[in-house]
């Protein structure tokens, strides 16, 4: 390699470090977590919402089977203990939901009706929960 390529490598590679430094560095390297303070890898909430079968039309018309239908397309909020929303999410098809969130207390909160839990989340833990919510809403 010649010189003036070994400059213009060592130039680069200068840049890439400052710019690295700047961002916090690459992910796993030892870069600074956002808050400046080491943090616990998150948990996850994986959860479900759910109505009764019946006639309300967004319960799935299923009437009778008494199998819980699924609520596609609602909302989902995560707030922290100071009711700060720190996380959203939408229903999938099924009703099913993901929200990662850093380890502590939440309330998870559906938008239709308001129906809402208090879950506690742990590090690297998939906490389960499912929000069932009335077709009278």
């Amino acid at each position: 390699m010649s010189p003036v390529h070994r400059g213009v490598c060592g130039a680069s590679a200068v840049i890439c470090s400052l710019v690295l430094a700047a961002c916090g560095g690459p992910a796993g390297h030892g870069g600074p977590a956002p808050s400046g303070t080491p943090s616990a890898p998150p948990g996850v909430v994986r959860g479900q919402v759910v109505r009764p079968p019946g006639g309300d039309p967004r319960s799935g018309n299923v009437g009778g089977s008494g199998t819980a239908v699924p609520v596609n397309g609602d909302y989902i909020e995560a707030s922290d203990d100071r009711a700060q929303v720190v996380a959203t999410a939408v229903t999938a098809i099924g009703g099913s939901f993901e929200l990662v969130l850093a380890p502590g207390a939440y309330r998870i909160t559906e938008g239709i009706c308001g129906v809402s839990r208090k879950v506690e989340v742990r590090s690297r833990v998939v906490t389960p929960l499912v929000l069932s919510i009335p077709n009278a809403c």
